[in-house]
């Protein structure tokens, strides 16, 4: 069962004690709130106002059975509130929302009322046979949360899930040593890795590796700087879990760079988040920067730079 909505009916006052009945006698039955917030950042603050997105919100009774589907498109979600309003009996429910999980990107699990669990769930990327994703254009955010929400019968109920943003945006330069031009139709860049699938909890389901390419390239030139820019999304980054960066020469039909993203991306994580672990770094940075040094002469990238700190490839076995 899948629900929509329109506007937004009535303000939901927390805090207050009145029944339904005694206030919102227009109400039939209470409604409840679903706000949606997006702090799970290096920010550490709610970005959800600035781009609210469309959200799915997918409701679990106490033993965890499907109970029913409600979305929003961001227009509706943009009523100052950036909430969800939702009707249903009282009770005790479990929310999954993902937000950014449209039709033509990812298959999502068909759910049975009263008959699918929360661990039927699952979200796939669509992808080729071969693995490979042809991206057009970015993927987009892929926002996902979880959280509960009590019922009471004669209150306005409202409850929070705080989401966290699944998709990774790498953009990539490379610049010779010595300056030299270099043409977009000379490399190719590919990320490998298997992450094309999520459970409800956003922990990653067995599943074929995706291969994601290029949406974007081309040759940059500013300040007498030549570079080849590129861009790339995946999908969540596991910390003990490689993703596999390679980069192609077209013309020797070779690889110039074949490393593990991941420990890279680690390697550049500040002191300042020492308390932090990899996995909440990786999973709260939602954009990574890298330049690499192309030395012609042998036509291997010899040295990457994430922020200002550079590493000398030495040992491309990562």
């Amino acid at each position: 069962m899948k629900r929509s909505y329109g506007k937004l009916l009535a303000l939901v006052l927390v805090g207050m004690g009145s029944s339904c009945s005694a206030v919102y006698e227009d109400l039939d039955p209470c409604q409840q709130n679903v706000g949606f917030v997006y702090d799970y950042n290096m920010s550490f603050a709610d970005a959800f106002p600035a781009s609210p997105m469309p959200m799915n919100l997918y409701v679990f009774d106490q033993d965890s059975l499907f109970v029913t589907t409600y979305s929003g498109s961001a227009m509706e979600l943009s009523n100052g509130m950036y909430g969800m309003p939702v009707s249903m009996p009282a009770g005790t429910y479990q929310l999954v929302a993902w937000g950014g999980n449209t039709d033509d990107l990812y298959e999502t699990s068909p759910l049975t009322e009263g008959v699918s669990s929360m661990k039927d769930f699952s979200i796939r990327l669509r992808r080729q046979e071969n693995g490979q994703l042809q991206q057009k254009q970015g993927l987009g955010n892929l926002l996902q949360g979880v959280s509960s929400i009590e019922i009471d019968s004669t209150d306005h109920s409202q409850a929070t899930v705080h989401l966290m943003n699944n998709t990774k945006q790498l953009v990539f330069l490379i610049q010779t040593e010595d300056g030299d031009t270099l043409h977009e139709g000379d490399y190719r860049f590919s990320i490998t890795a298997n992450n094309g699938k999520m459970a409800f909890n956003n922990e990653l389901l067995d599943d074929d590796p995706v291969i994601y390419t290029e949406f974007f390239k081309n040759s940059l030139s500013q300040d007498g700087l030549d570079v080849l820019k590129a861009e790339v999304n995946t999908l969540r980054l596991m910390a003990d879990q490689e993703a596999r960066l390679q980069i192609f020469a077209n013309e020797s039909k070779g690889n110039i760079l074949d490393i593990d993203l991941v420990a890279y991306l680690k390697m550049f994580k500040s002191t300042y988040y020492n308390n932090m672990s990899d996995q909440e770094w990786l999973d709260r940075n939602s954009s990574f920067n890298i330049v690499f040094f192309l030395d012609q002469r042998t036509g291997m990238i010899t040295t990457l730079q994430i922020g200002p700190w550079k590493i000398v490839l030495v040992d491309t076995d990562l």
